[in-house]
Order: structure tokens, then C-alpha cells, then sequence
């Protein structure tokens, strides 16, 4: 059968690097229920060794911790696996991230969401130079370069290891947001062929260069770390360089125009048991259930024309080729009574249950067919009705931890009613807040919506990271494919 996509335990940390001018500075980052470890069958731990410019740097290093949120989030600095607020050409760092999954043999993915690329301003030094990177948008992401691989645990780059591939290697503006399969059914995880054991260490080496980086994996050996031994032939006296970590950095060519720069991003690790989830994947951005719970929650407002463009030709208007698309991606799903049960929500000025979670996908679909739209965008009241379903005391909700709950979203726009105090989009954050706190993982897909939108959806709607929950549609004609690979794990 098809498969939802799911993350059901999960860390997040944060990146932020910024380029100091005279003033350096760093953007809070918030992220309301990714931050926390989602309470499950499992638990799992990040710890982090982390050097910069050949010493070991405190402030991006902590240790084991089973829940990343210290009721502030990760972005007060205690879980950041880069805080680098003034950074200079040449410099560089590498890092140890430690996986840890308790007593359960678990699957395990791990998802790299870009947040903020923001120039900040241009600096008269860097307005002098002469150059066409004076745009809005920052250029410290061409000029930051990374290499992950799967690493033994000594902080060092080896040949070995170097050998066994990279799995993601560059300047950040080509790496962009990425997925990476540590461990599924596939057999093809960076970390291991099957799934993590429980109680069992696994690393994860991460090296970057604020210049050129170039790889020079070093032989296989005992090593503590870049300050030692490694350094010992090259620089005993003093701290590592980079090739005492394995690697080469050179930030000779760089000039002014990264200044002031600032760039953040998300780390996110999910873990899955795999004795009740033998055939799982992390498909490259989205994973696979055999069983869930799952909410439709369909945009019916008046921006979605209920009007056959061609009279009776072969164009559907908006609102029927939306019903073809969730009515196929119910059968996509495949409900059964042991699998994934299906409900929808749809919302206009104020929302309704138009079906109750269930095996039958037929009386789903025929709820579907049974929409008009109308009126204005009320994403609160929808994404309330959803959760109010999923509820664990709900009669309709299964146990979440054999049957996750899932909301899909769909809407062409922006929030234009709620029923909260706050302002439209505040209340429908809000909403969502709460249902992810309540375990609900939100999906979205925006349909010939504005950029403004789409960051609003991306950055307050969704569970993170982003790349992995939201999907861009152009029109409804795009949505059914859209729809249909978030259903198919293939």
C-alpha cells in the first residue's frame, strides 16, 4: 500500500553565521514545536565536539542531551552547531555531531533547512568592491563551503572515510536545503545498512571554510581531536590548522562583499523505532508509514472559482479539480482498518468537519465531491477542527504511538478571517502551534500563492524543517502530482 510521509522523534538545533563589519550581531531564531523531542517509543540524543580555527570552541558544543529545548529554544546559544557572529576569510571549523537512540533499534534521517540568506546592508567597503552582489539577498552563501561525512568519532577527516563518500560537499548556495538518509529500509544510510542499534554511538564529521575548501583526508589513525595528537608533526606548539583536520582552507581570494552578511539554518534529526516500522525510508525528503492518521484540511473560499472556464469543455474549474486531487490522494493513501485512516476538515469563513477519521476512503471522497467554496479564509478554524479530530481523547483517533496524526493542508492564499484576538495569520499560528504541540505533523501545499505566503506557511504553518512539509503548487492543475508524491514513498 502507499505510505504518508512522518517524523515522529525529533531534535532541531540552529545555525547562524554572520559576517562582522564594525557591528556583529545575531537574529534570534525561534521555531515554536520543532525544537522539542516529540515523546514516543523512542528517545533520541545529539551531542556536539565542536573547533573553531583549531580550538575547541564552547559555545557550539554541548553535551548528550535528549531534548534540545530548554523551555527558551535552541536559540539562546546552548544548542547551536554554528554561532559564529564575525567571521573572517580563512576562517574554519569542524565538528563531531554524536547520534544517540536509546534501547530501540531505530531508523533515522536528518534534514538541513536554510531559514535566513540576508545581505543586512552594504558596507562602503563592500559597495567599493566591484562586484554585482549588492542585492537584497546575501552572497555569504557562495563563500562559505561545508563537507559531512560519516566519521568514527576523532574529529578528524580520514581516507578511509573519505573513500566511503562524502554525503554532501560545497559552498552552501549549491548544497541549499537537503535531506540525508542516515539509516532506512533502503539498506543505503550514511550511518549504517540497517537501522541504528539502541544504546550504540554513531558520528556525523561536518568541516567549513569561510574560502575555498579542499579535501585532504588524512591516514587512518587514533585521533583525539584537530588540537591533538593530529597537529603534533605540523604545529606541536601551538593550535591546529586546517589540514590537521583533514581538510584545506583558504580564504586568500575573498573581498568586502560578504560584510555584514548573515546566514541561519535548521538541523533537524528524526528517529523512528523500525520493530513497528520495518519498511520505513527517509526517501530522500520525506519518509514512510504504513499506518497514521490523517487529516485533509481543504481551502473552499471564495478565491477558488467554482466556474467551468469553457462551458462543458475539457477545463475543470479550480474548486473540481481540487476535489479530483484529494479524492486521488485518498486512494493514494489507501485506506484500511489496520492502515491509514483519513478525514477531512474544509474551512471558508469558518471551517467544518465534513468527515470524521476512517477506513472508508469512499465516504471520505464523497464528502469531497460534496464542497462548495465561498467566502472568506479562515486557516485557524480549519487547522482547529483537524486537531480537535486528532485529539488522543478523541473517539476517532488511534493510539498516536502506532498511528501518527498528520495534517495535509491546502490553500490559495492568504488568512483572511479567524476567531482568535490576534491578527489573521497570528491566530492561525497560533492554532498550528498548538497542534503540533498536541504530536501533529503539518503539512502544507500553497496553490498560486504570493512569496510573502509561502514564507508564512513555511516559517509558521509547517512542522520542520520546511523542506521536507511544504510543497509549492502553481495552480491546481499542479496539485494531484504534488499530492500524489507526498502519499508515494517511492
Amino acid at each position: 500500500m502507499k505510505k504518508i510521509i512522518l517524523s515522529t522523534s525529533t531534535l532541531l538545533a540552529v545555525i547562524a553565521i554572520v559576517v562582522g563589519a564594525t557591528t556583529a550581531f545575531y537574529g534570534d531564531v525561534e521555531t515554536s514545536s520543532g525544537n522539542t523531542l516529540s515523546a514516543g517509543a523512542i528517545d533520541l540524543g545529539i551531542d556536539n565536539e565542536s573547533y573553531y580555527n583549531g580550538l575547541l570552541n564552547e559555545g557550539t558544543s554541548w553535551e548528550l542531551a535528549f531534548d534540545l529545548d530548554d523551555n527558551e529554544g535552541p536559540a539562546d546559544g546552548k544548542y547551536l552547531f554554528f554561532n559564529f557572529l564575525d567571521l573572517k576569510p580563512g576562517d574554519w571549523g569542524e565538528d563531531t555531531i554524536s547520534v544517540h537512540v536509546k534501547d530501540n533499534d531505530s531508523w533515522a534521517c536528518m534534514a538541513f533547512d536554510v531559514t535566513t540568506d540576508e545581505d543586512n546592508g552594504s558596507t562602503e567597503p563592500e559597495l567599493d568592491d566591484e562586484d554585482p552582489y549588492t542585492a537584497d539577498d546575501g552572497e555569504l552563501d557562495d563563500f562559505v563551503n561545508f563537507v559531512w561525512w560519516a566519521d568514527d568519532g576523532d574529529n578528524v577527516l580520514e581516507d578511509d572515510e573519505a573513500e566511503t563518500g562524502n554525503f554532501k560537499e560545497g559552498a552552501l548556495s549549491d548544497i541549499g536545503d537537503f535531506s540525508v538518509t542516515l539509516a532506512d529500509s533502503s539498506g543505503t544510510g550514511v550511518l549504517s545498512s540497517g537501522p541504528l542499534e539502541g544504546s550504540t554511538d554513531y558520528y556525523i564529521g561536518k568541516a567549513w571554510c569561510f574560502g575555498n575548501l579542499e579535501v585532504n583526508p588524512l591516514e587512518q589513525g587514533n585521533y583525539s581531536g584537530p588540537n591533538n595528537p593530529a597537529n603534533d608533526e605540523v604545529n606541536p606548539s601551538g593550535s591546529a590548522t586546517p589540514e590537521d583536520g583533514g581538510i584545506i582552507c583558504n580564504g586568500s581570494g575573498l573581498d568586502n562583499r560578504t560584510q555584514t552578511d548573515k546566514i541561519t539554518a535548521d538541523v533537524v534529526f528524526t528517529a523512528l523505532q523500525d520493530r513497528w516500522n520495518p519498511n520505513f525510508k527517509c526517501g530522500g525528503e520525506i519518509g514512510c508509514l504504513d499506518k497514521a492518521d490523517v487529516m485533509l484540511v481543504l481551502d473552499r473560499s471564495g478565491s477558488i472559482s467554482n466556474t467551468d472556464p469553457d462551458g462543458g469543455g475539457p477545463l475543470l474549474s479550480e474548486l473540481q479539480t481540487l476535489k479530483n486531487a484529494a479524492k486521488a490522494f485518498v486512494d493514494a493513501l489507501a485506506p484500511s482498518a489496520d492502515g491509514v485512516h483519513v478525514g477531512m476538515v474544509s474551512f471558508s469563513s469558518s471551517a467544518t468537519l465534513n468527515s470524521h477519521l476512517t477506513s472508508d476512503g469512499a465516504s471520505v471522497k464523497t464528502a469531497i465531491d460534496g464542497l462548495t467554496s465561498g467566502g472568506n479564509t479562515n486557516l485557524e478554524h480549519g487547522i482547529q477542527l483537524a486537531d480537535g479530530e486528532l485529539d488522543d481523547a478523541h473517539l476517532h483517533d488511534r493510539d498516536d504511538t502506532e498511528a501518527p496524526d498528520i495534517i495535509v493542508l491546502i490553500t490559495d492564499g492568504e488568512p483572511t478571517a479567524s476567531n482568535g484576538p490576534l491578527t489573521h495569520r497570528e491566530d492561525a499560528r497560533v492554532a498550528a502551534d498548538n497542534a503540533k504541540s498536541d504530536g501533529v505533523e503539518i503539512f502544507a501545499v500553497g496553490v498560486g500563492i504570493t512569496s510573502s505566503n509561502a514564507t508564512y506557511l513555511k516559517d509558521d504553518i509547517v512542522s520542520p524543517p520546511s523542506v521536507d512539509h511544504y510543497f509549492n503548487a502553481v495552480d491546481f492543475n499542479e496539485l494531484e502530482a504534488i499530492l500524489a508524491d507526498i502519499a508515494n514513498c517511492e
